[in-house]
């Protein structure tokens, strides 16, 4: 065997079947280490001949990701979440393994309608960085063909989360980093306030990079729908079209922020421009990506603001 799958469980009884069923016909070998279960990951593990080994409970996931690696007797390694399975791509990857040159590939990673893409297969690579959540130090990476995997993000211990990066920000004060990953997992929580918050504070420091331009993106988001601040939410969508104009996810905000204030006729706009300019799109470029809204929502919306402005026409000629 020349592949090593990595999966680090906690309490996953519920998907960790799906999971190994997913990756058994890459005949791999598959490295479970548990955290600390208490329920019948163990065992679900067990009746697939897979050794789990215990590791303490743990502030340090990219840690733990980096003792494994060593451990590791293949050239090849991969991970995979738990909550996740191998939906496509079986093929490719033993393609990959004995005969790419390349030492790193992305794969596609759904959930739900978004599609975002993270090294999950490489070669000769021993660094994970990231305590919170765990990401391969990587510069470049080939994009698979194939590679799908379905991931259940919800399933995330999000307090345990909070607890490793509060320590994170105590070993690295000066770090704006943590702050970024910190208000990411406050919003998974639905804690708008404490996530407009820290995310204002960490753009304060850091205005370039994707990073900075999706979590100003969500920011948009929660002032549009949750927090009842249009015009902040219009200033932030703006800045981030001024840097990536092709993210039809960008002009279908704006267009849903002047649905919401009963602009119809410039909601319009905005969703036709999510429509011409999101199909413009490079699908090889790794920004995360809601498949719906470069087709699906927009068109709905552009139905239903018609609709109103319509039935308000009709109205209006009626009472006059």
């Amino acid at each position: 065997m020349t592949l090593t799958i990595q999966i680090v469980t906690k309490n996953n009884e519920d998907t960790i079947e799906k999971c190994i069923q997913s990756l058994l016909p890459l005949n791999a070998i598959i490295a479970i280490a548990d955290i600390g279960s208490s329920d019948k990951t163990i065992n679900i593990c067990k009746k697939f001949k897979i050794t789990t080994n215990s590791h303490l409970a743990i502030n340090d996931y990219s840690a733990l990701r980096n003792k494994l690696l060593k451990q590791s007797k293949t050239d090849w390694q991969m991970y995979i979440q738990p909550y996740e399975f191998l939906a496509a791509g079986h093929d490719e990857i033993k393609e990959i393994i004995s005969s790419k040159n390349i030492n790193a590939f992305y794969f596609k990673i759904a959930q739900g309608t978004i599609i975002s893409k993270e090294i999950r297969l490489w070669n000769n690579i021993n660094n994970f960085v990231n305590p919170c959540y765990e990401t391969l130090k990587v510069k470049i990476g080939l994009e698979s063909q194939n590679c799908l995997i379905y991931s259940n993000q919800g399933k995330i211990d999000l307090n345990e989360r909070l607890v490793i990066v509060d320590n994170w920000k105590k070993m690295s004060p000066m770090s704006s980093e943590p702050y970024y990953y910190q208000s990411l997992t406050l919003l998974l929580k639905g804690e708008y306030h404490m996530f407009a918050g820290l995310a204002d504070h960490y753009l304060f420091k850091e205005k370039d990079g994707q990073a900075s331009v999706m979590l100003r993106y969500y920011l948009a988001m929660v002032q549009a729908y949750h927090l009842d601040l249009p015009s902040d939410a219009i200033k932030n969508v703006l800045t981030c079209i001024g840097v990536q104009p092709l993210m039809a996810e960008f002009w279908c905000l704006l267009g849903d922020i002047h649905y919401k204030i009963k602009q119809y006729e410039k909601a319009i706009n905005f969703y036709e421009n999510a429509l011409i300019l999101g199909s413009q799109r490079l699908q090889s470029d790794k920004w995360p990506i809601d498949v719906s809204k470069y087709k699906e929502h927009p068109n709905k919306m552009i139905d239903s603001s018609n609709k109103i402005m319509a039935e308000t026409k009709i109205y209006r000629s009626i009472t006059t």
